[in-house]
């Protein structure tokens, strides 16, 4: 017995995609956090307690800890993107070479790092504890799935150079005693590149 169906179509032989979500929080990691911050201010405005409070000393100290590692992180950053090219802000994965000198050769994340103290340095200015362990949290998962997905495109397109570079390097733990250390630019560092990083910082703070 035949049947005449209209319009159905046998199932297409190309498979689909799955989703990844490593893939789409590399995509989406300058908006992610932004979910996070609004939850943040909304539970700030129902339970704020002051980590300072009766220790004016403690006010001080927080307000310096929080300057320290919004310099250092915008510093790292601007060394960071100075060093690597432009493609460090690209939405697609790519890398034209394999960046192992500067900053690179002291942690194999530095950009990321330094979001990582940007970060931290404004949610000091806080002073709720339970705001900083969200924040320390939050950035470990996101940026622990982001990096996975980056170093199986790096192992893929360099293999050995880039296994070598990982087992010298640490992922996001930073060894100052590689300062220094001979390596290879992910890109031109010229002057030019790294007024480029400069204004696409002051950019992002308008």
């Amino acid at each position: 017995m035949s049947a005449d169906v209209k319009g159905l179509e046998p199932p297409s032989t190309e498979s689909k995609k799955s989703f990844d979500v490593r893939e789409f929080l590399f995509r989406h990691r300058d908006h992610v956090p932004i979910p996070f911050a609004v939850g943040t201010l909304v539970g700030m405005w129902f339970y704020h307690p002051d980590l300072a409070e009766g220790r004016p000393w403690a006010v001080y100290a927080t307000i310096a800890a929080s300057l320290v590692c919004i310099l250092a992180g915008e510093g790292l950053r601007i060394w960071s993107v100075g060093h690597s090219g432009r493609t460090t802000r690209a939405k697609e994965l790519k890398a034209p070479a394999l960046a192992t000198g500067g900053p690179y050769a002291v942690v194999r994340n530095p950009i990321y790092v330094g979001n990582f103290l940007l970060g931290l340095g404004y949610v000091l200015l806080t002073r709720i504890h339970w705001v900083v362990a969200a924040y320390v949290v939050f950035f470990f998962i996101q940026y622990t799935l982001i990096v996975n997905i980056e170093e199986e495109f790096l192992e893929g397109k360099f293999g050995d150079d880039y296994r070598e570079y990982r087992k010298r390097v640490k992922r996001f733990l930073p060894n100052l005693a590689r300062l220094g250390s001979s390596g290879t630019p992910g890109a031109t560092c010229a002057a030019s590149v790294m007024f480029s990083a400069i204004n696409q910082e002051l950019k992002r703070c308008q």
